[in-house]
């Protein structure tokens, strides 16, 4: 079964952000996790999964939390993940597979607790994947969460994804 979470904000829930409790396919990109009550991510099903590009702030639990009882490290690709402030720590339950291009903030990743705009000294402006490309001299400059910063010097036009109306 496939889960897809893209460019989603999860924002204050009693409970987990996501929470996977059947073997499944997951994937979570490009999302904000901000206060929810326990873990951004838990999975309790043995599963695959993508989580990258996500911020993981004021989490009640664990950011990402595989609480299976099953090394699923191998299965499960994190790559330029955001952390703050989670009250049991970053990840749970991966032994010794290793979440890639990391990053953490010392102060809150986003505005306020109401608005996950990227706060101005947040590790999570441009420093999501992609970043650089092999062999070439030019570097891509992504964020990393649901919601993009605008420069104050201008730039394209603010897009709006999901629904309209």
């Amino acid at each position: 079964v496939p889960v897809t979470a893209l460019l989603c904000a999860f924002k204050g829930q009693s409970g987990d952000g996501i929470n996977v409790a059947i073997d499944a396919i997951l994937e979570a990109i490009l999302c904000s996790f901000s206060a929810c009550g326990s873990d951004g991510i838990e999975m309790t099903g043995v599963l695959d999964a993508s989580i990258y590009n996500c911020i993981f702030n004021s989490c009640g639990g664990y950011g990402i939390n595989n609480s299976s009882g099953t090394n699923i490290a191998a299965r499960v690709w994190r790559v330029a993940n955001l952390f703050y402030n989670n009250t049991s720590g970053q990840e749970n339950g991966f032994g010794d597979g290793p979440s890639l291009s990391e990053q953490t903030d010392s102060a809150a990743s986003f505005v306020s607790s109401t608005d996950l705009t990227l706060a101005a000294a947040s590790n999570a402006r441009n420093n999501g994947l992609p970043m650089g490309f092999e062999n070439e001299t030019y570097i891509g400059y992504e964020d990393i969460g649901a919601v993009r910063h605008v420069d104050p010097s201008g730039g394209g036009p603010n897009k709006l994804w999901g629904k309209l109306g």
